[in-house]
């Protein structure tokens, strides 16, 4: 398969769907980058259109399925006429070529058409659509890779439906809260298919409107209640009115949460953080972590976002076990940690 991923930390992206492939194919896999936002994977596993993978999915734009491979075009265009294009017959199609690690003269001369020729005769009443195709062919050719030619078919393209959902669209934007697109990734990498969900510092919402949408049951959990009250009329803009009773907040300190031993499935939260209170913030760490450590299901995943400055990490590490860590700079003062940890 053919990824093409999103965003400028490619290794969010490539987290993202590592995790979720293993969690819904149970199968780890090495995404391989090609060029700039083109990486593949290997796999015997089949996707197919309605898997709810593809609907949880965040950073990866386009998922391309690898028909042929070839090392030279007459390999490639032997390969074309043995092949079956019944099921591509009377739909529309558009084909694109990368190429991808081209550096002389003579290269640039090369006549593409000649790829696309082989295509058109194979189907019937071929027509062409550059705008909303039935069929999107991608080919790839790159002699610095292992393969110079690849030919492959799209079968999924992100409609990133959560990018409505982003702080700028939402009627109360302050405080900050994550983005849409990063709170969805957090959430994909709890490493569950379903269950209760917790954002003990939920604030006005964000990550919990992803857990909601992606049908988990969720709880946000915050020591201010004019946040909680801001989070409703948020959520009430996105979702429906009677959705409201769905979503359960709690106005309480993280440190005296009202949860039985194991009833959690997954934590995810983008932790207080600010360096004028960093004793402040170490003491709420350690209560929190403690507690969290009780009511966190065995072997289950504690997603936390904090800053670099923090002495988060290593309080966090008394009580639980790293899965991984990703660096996600924002800008040249602030470095963001996305800290994967299970509760063992």
């Amino acid at each position: 398969y053919i990824l093409v991923l999103s965003g400028t930390n490619k290794e969010k992206a490539k987290f993202e769907f590592q995790n979720l492939w293993n969690l819904y194919f149970n199968e780890k896999i090495d995404i391989i980058r090609i060029k700039n936002k083109y990486f593949f994977f290997k796999t015997n596993k089949k996707l197919k259109k309605n898997s709810i993978l593809l609907r949880r999915l965040t950073f990866t734009e386009k998922i391309f399925e690898v028909i042929l491979e070839a090392n030279l075009f007459q390999e490639y265009n032997k390969k074309i006429k043995n092949m079956s294009f019944l099921k591509f017959q009377n739909k529309t199609f558009s084909a694109r070529i990368k190429k991808i690690n081209y550096h002389d003269e003579k290269d640039k001369k090369i006549n593409y058409d000649k790829y696309l020729e082989s295509i058109w005769k194979k189907l019937k009443n071929p027509k062409v659509d550059l705008k909303n195709p039935d069929i999107e062919f991608l080919f790839i050719d790159n002699k610095e890779f292992y393969l110079q030619i690849i030919f492959s078919i799209k079968i999924f393209e992100n409609e990133k439906d959560f990018l409505k959902r982003m702080p700028k669209n939402r009627p109360i934007k302050k405080p900050y809260t994550f983005k849409s697109d990063s709170a969805r990734m957090l959430v994909n990498s709890l490493n569950i298919k379903s269950g209760v969900v917790l954002d003990p510092f939920v604030g006005i919402g964000g990550i919990l409107f992803e857990a909601y949408d992606m049908n988990f049951k969720v709880i946000g959990v915050d020591i201010n209640c004019n946040d909680l009250m801001n989070l409703k009329k948020n959520f009430n803009y996105f979702f429906k009115k009677e959705d409201e009773k769905k979503i359960t907040l709690i106005c309480k300190d993280s440190k005296e949460l009202p949860f039985k031993k194991n009833s959690i499935d997954g934590i995810v939260t983008d932790i207080p953080y600010g360096k004028s209170s960093r004793l402040f913030g170490e003491e709420l760490y350690e209560n929190f972590l403690k507690s969290a450590k009780i009511y966190l299901k065995k072997n289950r995943r504690l997603v936390v976002v904090y800053a670099d400055f923090t002495n988060f990490k290593k309080i966090a590490l008394k009580y639980f076990t790293e899965i991984v860590e990703i660096k996600d700079k924002i800008n040249k003062n602030l470095t963001r940690n996305i800290l994967i940890l299970e509760n063992k």
